[in-house]
């Protein structure tokens, strides 16, 4: 039970009180009114089967009677053939006269061959053409009729050619003591009788897929069958053959009423297949009942659920909707006092909590505040001191080397470099402030490796009035210019592109260096590196961080490279056209 219940407790957990108590209801609703539903269907499938038994009994037995009443006047034709005609006449005056012939004629609605066998199978007479060109001394027929003297015997239907076409008959044989010259002989006496009679008696009622009768003898052998072209062309077989009669058999999902009905003399089996899910699907009444029981249920559990709902679960579901809206940042909101008493506690806890909750956050958000802003001053502090002294020693040399020009226009661009850098101590700057910028660090570059690389720059000038965080392109150049560059020969390329793409700054540093694999990307995303002694220090990683503090996660550096064919290092982040620095 523990077990459950935790289980339970699992299943729900974060789910809505309202979609639970109502799931809940409408489970337990559901439950009673399906062993409602249950328990009238069990005492309706009950009187159904009752009803349907005994009207299968009835129909049984009426077509039992006329089938054996078919069977006597084919056994008095056999028998009257025998003892009025064939045996007391001589067989000669017998094939000679036409007195079998006649009374064969005089019963031709039912006889349709007749013909007599000596013991050895050979024929001695026949009414018709001789059809029966095979042996008939192994005929199941001649050997139950050889056996069984006093009987007569009964075969399993077949189709003859007739006048009128192919005919279904039955093969009917008795024993029979012929006078051969005042010499007993022994024969077999055969009438094929016609079978419409007795299939007309299982046409009285109309059958279906789900309700027919059909005759069988003992060996299981189809006397009359309904459907016994699909039979014989494969298309459907007759599962009641072997399943148990007098019973409700369950077959392929459905349960069926079999009942059996024996036929007297021949021992021939009559069976009833109806079913009884077809009847149940079919039952009006039943229908009827259980639409009735349903709507009510319906109704009952509308009218019990809105009323739990009003007086219960909407005050819950007031409460839970102020908390949520205060959840997603309406401060001020307050719940209402009402409801029963536990839900009144409930809300008044809750407006002690957002009057404390509002007094902490604002003293969390003014430190948060000043911690970013210490944050973002720590990141753009991080310059190191190589770059400053490896431009200096450039300068010197070209001092010594006599090249004043030279030196004296880097150093007019360091100091350049650095005043932008520093920017009146303004973390946001114009994007043509900080293109400048760039551009001192490249010319700076350009001209201590003595023209290793050419660079050049296609901006779009309606930028430039956009704000970027300062000292954001610096560092992917100078990237571009230790890690593009090494190993060019003069051949180097630096491209860089300011653009815009759907409100988006887009600023594209292109070089055309030996590239890199997509482990090495990971790694420089990451900050997994080792600084430059030559550079500033400040990564991809930091301009990264950075523009994701001021902008938000959306917004970043994007690193496009592969083995032998470059690398683009892409920062994208909105549009912005303010005058005053963002602070956030």
């Amino acid at each position: 039970m523990k077990k459950i219940l935790q289980l339970l407790h699992r299943k729900i957990d974060g789910k809505s009180i309202r979609l639970i108590f109502t799931a809940l209801f409408f489970l337990t609703v559901s439950l009673f009114t399906a062993l409602i539903i249950s328990l009238y269907s069990e005492y309706t499938k009950a009187q159904i089967t009752a009803f349907l038994q005994e009207k299968n009994t009835q129909q049984l037995r009426r077509m039992s009677f006329s089938i054996e009443e078919d069977v006597d006047d084919t056994i008095e034709l056999a028998n009257t053939a025998y003892y009025q005609i064939i045996k007391s006449a001589d067989l000669q005056a017998l094939l000679t006269e036409q007195t079998l012939s006649d009374f064969c004629q005089l019963h031709e609605n039912k006889i349709l061959y007749a013909a007599i066998y000596d013991i050895d199978g050979a024929l001695l007479w026949q009414n018709a053409e001789n059809y029966d060109t095979e042996s008939v001394d192994s005929a199941a027929w001649f050997q139950a009729a050889e056996t069984e003297i006093d009987t007569v015997a009964f075969d399993v239907p077949h189709y003859i050619q007739t006048a009128a076409g192919f005919q279904k008959a039955m093969t009917v044989s008795r024993y029979v003591e012929l006078r051969d010259c005042g010499k007993s002989r022994s024969g077999i006496l055969r009438f094929d009788v016609c079978m419409d009679n007795m299939e007309a008696e299982l046409n009285i009622y109309p059958a279906s897929q789900t309700d027919y009768f059909y005759l069988m003898d003992n060996e299981e052998h189809l006397i009359c069958y309904p459907f016994e072209k699909r039979l014989e062309s494969g298309v459907r077989t007759e599962w009641t053959l072997h399943a148990p009669k007098n019973q409700v058999v369950l077959q392929d999902k459905k349960e069926w009423l079999l009942q059996q009905q024996t036929i007297g003399y021949t021992g021939w089996k009559l069976i009833s297949a109806a079913s009884l899910t077809e009847e149940l699907q079919n039952n009006t009444q039943l229908r009827t009942g259980i639409a009735v029981i349903v709507l009510l249920m319906a109704v009952v559990s509308v009218i019990l659920d809105f009323l739990i709902q009003r007086l219960m679960i909407a005050p819950v579901l007031r409460l839970s909707e102020t908390m949520k809206r205060f959840g997603h940042g309406e401060l001020q909101v307050r719940a209402k006092a009402e409801s029963c008493g536990e839900i009144r506690g409930l809300s008044d806890g809750f407006n002690d909590m957002a009057e404390k909750m509002n007094q902490l956050m604002e003293r969390v958000r003014k430190e948060e505040r000043e911690k970013q802003i210490t944050e973002r001053k720590l990141l753009q502090s991080q310059i190191n001191p190589h770059f400053l002294y490896n431009t200096l020693d450039s300068i010197i040399w070209m001092i010594q080397s006599k090249k004043y020009e030279g030196a004296g226009k880097m150093v007019s661009m360091l100091a350049k470099f650095f005043r932008i850098s520093l920017s009146q101590g303004k973390d946001i700057i114009t994007l043509k402030k900080e293109l400048e910028h760039a551009v001192s660090y490249l010319s700076i570059q350009n001209v201590r490796f003595q023209d290793k690389f050419t660079f050049t720059v296609d901006w779009d000038e309606k930028l430039a009035d956009c704000l970027c965080p300062k000292l954001v392109i610096q560092p992917l150049l100078e990237n571009a210019v230790y890690h593009g560059m090494e190993g060019m020969y003069e051949d180097g390329e630096i491209q860089l592109k300011i653009y815009a793409v759907n409100e988006l700054v887009h600023i594209d540093v292109i070089d055309n260096g030996e590239g890199m694999t997509e482990a090495q990307v990971q790694k420089m995303m990451q900050g997994d590196v080792v600084s430059s002694k030559r550079g500033s220090g400040i990564g991809v990683k930091n301009v990264n961080d950075r523009i994701k503090l001021y902008f938000g996660e959306a917004y970043g550096v994007q690193i496009i490279s592969a083995p032998d064919e470059g690398t683009t290092a892409r920062i994208y982040f909105p549009m912005r056209r303010q005058e005053d620095e963002i602070e956030k």
